[in-house]
This record gives C-alpha cells, sequence and structure tokens, in this order.
C-alpha cells in the first residue's frame, strides 16, 4: 500500500467499537482524525494512542452546519485522507415514544451524518482509499424491537452500494460491514448480554485488514460478521 495513504477519519472515535477500530488503525501505522459527541472520551483516546496518532475533533454530528463545517476543516488542515469510517450510530431505547424525534434522531446520525461525511470527505480520498460505511444486521433481517433504527441502516446500505456504482473504474472502494450483535457498552445498556455475543476487536480487525489491503473484499462490497464469522453478503 502507498505511504501516502495516512490519515483516516472516524466517526463515533470515542465509543467501544470506534476504539477499537482506531487502536487498530493506529497499530497498522494511520494516523487518526477522530471525531465523536463527548470531548473527554476522544481526549481519552489520544491519551491512550498518543497525540502524535489521534486529532480530536468534537461535534454533534446532528447538527448539519457543525458537520460541514468539520468537513471543510479536515480538507484544509489535513488534505488528503486515505480512509472514512462511517462508524457513529445512534438507537432509542423505545423507539414507540416521541416518533418523530426518534425518527430524526436516529437518521439524522445514522444515515444523514454518513452521506454527509461521505459526499464531503470523497473528492480528498487518496487512491486506493475509499469509505467503510458500519452500518448492522439488523439493516438486513430488521429488528422487531428496533424497526426505526434498522430502517436508518438500511438507508445506508443502499446509499453505500449506490455510491459504489459510481466509484467504478477508479480506485476508491465503497464497503458496508454489516456487525451482528457485538459485546459494546450500548448493547449492554440495552439487552444487559453484551458479554454473550461477539467482541468488538473482530470488526476492528477486518476493518484494519481492509485499510491495509489485505482481503479481498471490494468495491461495492456488503460484509456481515457474525459470531465473530466474516460472510460476503452482497456485491455489485
Amino acid at each position: 500500500m502507498e505511504k501516502t495513504l495516512k490519515n483516516i477519519v472516524v466517526t463515533g472515535a470515542g465509543g467501544g467499537m470506534g476504539k477499537k477500530i482506531s487502536k487498530y488503525a493506529v497499530t497498522a501505522g494511520f494516523k487518526i482524525i477522530a471525531i465523536g459527541k463527548d470531548e473527554s472520551k476522544l481526549e481519552a483516546l489520544q491519551k491512550e494512542l498518543g497525540a502524535e496518532n489521534v486529532t480530536p475533533i468534537q461535534v454533534d454530528l446532528e447538527d448539519i452546519k457543525a458537520t460541514q463545517a468539520i468537513i471543510e476543516f479536515i480538507k484544509k488542515t489535513h488534505g488528503r485522507i486515505s480512509w472514512l469510517i462511517n462508524n457513529a450510530g445512534y438507537i432509542s431505547k423505545n423507539e414507540s415514544e416521541s416518533v418523530s424525534e426518534v425518527f430524526r434522531k436516529t437518521f439524522y446520525i445514522n444515515t444523514r451524518a454518513s452521506i454527509l461525511m461521505s459526499f464531503g470527505i470523497l473528492p480528498a480520498i487518496e487512491e486506493n482509499g475509499g469509505v467503510i460505511n458500519i452500518s448492522s444486521t439488523a439493516s438486513i433481517w430488521g429488528n422487531t424491537s428496533y424497526p426505526v433504527y434498522s430502517a436508518s441502516k438500511a438507508a445506508l446500505n443502499i446509499f453505500g452500494v449506490s455510491m459504489a456504482k459510481k466509484m467504478i473504474g477508479t480506485t476508491i472502494k465503497i464497503i458496508t460491514i454489516c456487525p451482528g450483535p457485538t459485546n459494546t457498552q450500548m448493547r449492554e445498556n440495552f439487552f444487559g448480554d453484551a458479554s454473550h455475543h461477539q467482541d468488538p476487536e473482530v470488526v476492528a480487525s477486518l476493518i484494519a485488514d481492509i485499510i491495509k489491503g489485505t482481503t479481498s473484499y471490494s468495491n461495492g462490497d456488503v460484509v456481515i460478521i457474525k459470531d465473530g464469522q466474516q460472510k460476503l453478503f452482497s456485491s455489485i
């Protein structure tokens, strides 16, 4: 892989999955532009992985103007980007309460923010780089308790596949990762069974392999990773 491919943007970098993704990417030799809402978590990530490896950027991805401003800031200060990892996500504990508010927040973070980040960062993506969207198996099979969340991730899937078709003939890849139940704090808060499911490291390790170019996955692939096992769900 070209040595110029060094800067990676990770949204939701302060959380469980984002933190693991960042750690694996740094180990692989990349530098992280860590985007998140919680400044203290981003600072902790920077302290753990090193100030030379992590640039923390605090922003609320629900805020469209703030998100657009951050995109321009990243391009101005960092120039070329190797990969964008759209990892930030949101799920409401009770989707039947205040449906309009749940819909707004869920789609703004899970779908709109990823679309904005993709359109904004893609022009700065280096050759052989790309975008990885972190979706969910709920986007494929649905979840009766969380239909709004499932729909927001399904929309992200088709956005990724559509953008991948635009990248045909280039070296840029758009890949969608759909993890099954994973041992994260979010899972524990909602279901109380996180320890029974796959470690987030299996997802982070897969992403690290993709950005290093050591997997066979290509532009337009939708990949399921469930119970620690990878499976290609579909490809353009």
